[in-house]
C-alpha cells in the first residue's frame, strides 16, 4: 500500500472560509481516503480530535492516539457510522518506550 502524506490544510472542514479556498475537484480528490491507514496523535481533543474525525469521515482507517483514554473512547463512539473507522490507542508520544 503506498504511503500518502495528508497535511492538515488538505482536509477541508465545514467552515465557509476554509471550504472557499478549495475547488470542488480538489475537495473530492482530497477526501478519497478509503483503504488509507492514518495515525493522528493528540486525537482525544482539540484539533487532533477534529482531524481524526474528518479523516474517518472521508473513509480513512484512523489510529487515534492519545493518553486520554476517555476522550478516545468518546471519539470512537461519535465516529460510528462514518465511511472510515477510528481505532483508539492509548499512546504517550513523549515516552519512547510507549511508541
Amino acid at each position: 500500500m503506498p504511503i500518502r502524506l495528508v497535511k492538515c490544510g488538505d482536509i477541508p472542514d465545514n467552515s465557509a472560509g476554509s471550504l472557499a479556498k478549495h475547488t470542488a475537484q480538489e475537495k473530492e480528490e482530497t477526501m478519497r481516503l478509503e483503504d488509507t491507514k492514518l495515525i493522528v496523535t493528540g486525537a482525544a481533543q482539540g484539533l487532533g480530535r477534529h482531524y481524526a474525525y474528518r479523516l474517518a469521515e472521508a473513509g480513512g482507517q484512523v489510529t487515534a492516539a492519545d493518553v486520554n483514554e476517555a476522550g478516545l473512547a468518546s471519539l470512537a463512539e461519535e465516529a460510528k457510522g462514518l465511511r472510515g473507522k477510528i481505532h483508539p490507542r492509548k499512546l504517550n508520544v513523549a515516552d519512547e518506550a510507549d511508541i
